[in-house]
């Protein structure tokens, strides 16, 4: 049974261990919500039995995802991580799978161009192409507020929006002008 000690008196007599479930749950309580008006009157230092428990004063909890709010740029600098090893890691299997095909024979390496050249392929393709414009516009982003510019809320969330409608814009455009030089 965890045992905790209270420090003031309107909790329980001073210095005296208390280990009572009234007790516990208003300390837990304390902690758990980070109550610290609360937590002044129930704080709570583990016993003996419950060294590797808690700890000795009540800290602040990180906020549950259920009452978080995601903003853009907070998901605009996910992105940028994701899009980053999404480039490094697909590329270098897309230059293995090319790379061995190409050691293999004629069989699989036309067996590759039929996958690398066909729907699926260009699909790839197309996802590759915004991961890229994406990496490098919240990278320009990046980039930019490395100099100390763009922190202010509305300036942070136009560059993030910025950045998510310029990668698309820019696959647009660039598969536009592909499809109508090379066809589909």
């Amino acid at each position: 049974m965890r045992q905790y000690r209270a420090l003031t008196s309107d909790a329980s007599r001073d210095c005296q261990w208390c280990a009572t479930d009234e007790w516990l749950r208003h300390c837990d309580e304390a902690l758990e919500y980070a109550d610290f008006e609360r937590a002044k009157r129930f704080i709570c230092i583990p016993g003996e039995e419950a060294m590797a428990g808690r700890p000795t004063s009540p800290r602040p909890l990180s906020p549950h995802l259920s009452i978080w709010k995601w903003q853009i740029h907070a998901i605009v600098s996910m992105t940028h991580r994701i899009t980053g090893n999404a480039l490094a890691m697909g590329a270098v299997l897309f230059f293995l799978w090319w790379l061995v095909a190409a050691a293999t024979g004629p069989e699989a390496y036309l067996f590759f161009m039929s996958i690398a050249t066909g729907w699926l392929g260009k699909l790839i393709a197309i996802g590759f192409t915004w991961t890229f414009f994406q990496h490098m516009c919240s990278g320009i982003r990046h980039l930019i507020m490395d100099t100390g510019q763009g922190f202010d809320l509305v300036t942070s969330k136009t560059m993030a929006f910025a950045a998510f409608a310029a990668s698309v814009v820019l696959t647009i455009v660039t598969w536009g002008i592909i499809f109508s030089t090379k066809g589909f």
